[in-house]
């Protein structure tokens, strides 16, 4: 462990008592035995608070938070603005594994929230018994992601990162300087710099302009979707979806569904209408 280690091991002993109030209503609720608060910060800082001081001091004496990759490859997964979720019990080495089950560990989930300069992480765990967590997993997700913004509410002071003694020092470089990462940001830029309002076909003479909402419901229609199946997926009524086709069939002279498809299969740049929405 490093010297540097000690200052931030004593600031998560400080603020104990107080996380596992915070925490108390999910143990009790759900069977949760830890919480964790990790912050990723883009200089390889990290700012991290747990209920589980012994893992955390096992976990600072290790150096495990310098397993740069593991994070990495999850942060760098994750677009910016984004959200992803990691179960651990599937996204750990047989090592880590064998880590968490000494420490009693077990169906951890890890939900990331990536933000411009920084990551953060909430990481959930239980015993090895509580095999009915993965039900709030898969059908009440929104039970941690309320649970989270309890948590920032009750203890948003605490995450203040500009206090060095609160922070791990790690080996881990900028995530934002990943190419990959790097290429992502650059993609959604552009994208959110050169929006489409309006889809044009045709030359001088013939010309055919479609919304975007138009194009959606077209490019839905040619791959065999019902407008039930369309207005699901685009989050309409199926009602609107027949208006839209309709507007779409008075606009070039076609009155059945087929033939609307059939004629803009005929349209060259149709094939990147299909591209571009289905993107």
């Amino acid at each position: 462990m490093q010297t540097s280690d000690f200052l931030p091991l004593h600031y998560n002993e400080s603020v104990l008592p107080a996380l596992r109030d915070i925490c108390s209503p999910l143990f009790s609720s759900f069977g949760f035995t830890t919480f964790a608060y990790l912050r990723f910060l883009n200089n390889g800082k990290l700012l991290h608070v747990s209920t589980n001081h012994d893992w955390l001091q096992f976990y600072a004496g290790q150096n495990l938070f310098n397993d740069v990759e593991r994070y990495k490859n999850e942060i760098n997964s994750i677009p910016e603005n984004g959200i992803g979720y990691f179960l651990r019990s599937t996204k750990v080495s047989p090592d880590f594994a064998s880590l968490l089950e000494k420490f009693d560990l077990w169906h951890a989930i890890s939900i990331y929230i990536r933000h411009p300069n920084y990551c953060e992480s909430y990481c959930f765990a239980t015993v090895a018994d509580n095999h009915q967590i993965h039900d709030l997993y898969h059908n009440n997700m929104d039970i941690l992601k309320h649970f989270i913004l309890y948590f920032k509410s009750k203890g948003h002071t605490w995450l203040d990162h500009s206090d060095s003694a609160k922070l791990f020092t790690t080996t881990s470089p900028s995530f934002q300087e990943d190419e990959k990462f790097l290429l992502d940001k650059k993609i959604n830029e552009f994208l959110s710099q050169t929006k489409v309002h309006k889809f044009y076909f045709g030359d001088n003479q013939h010309s055919i302009t479609l919304s975007p909402r138009q194009a959606e419901c077209l490019v839905h229609l040619s791959n065999g979707k019902s407008t039930k199946e369309i207005g699901k997926k685009i989050g309409i009524s199926h009602r609107t979806v027949e208006t839209h086709l309709e507007l779409l069939k008075h606009k070039v002279g076609r009155h059945t569904k087929s033939d609307l498809v059939n004629y803009f299969a005929n349209i060259p740049d149709f094939a990147l209408l299909r591209d571009f929405t289905e993107s």
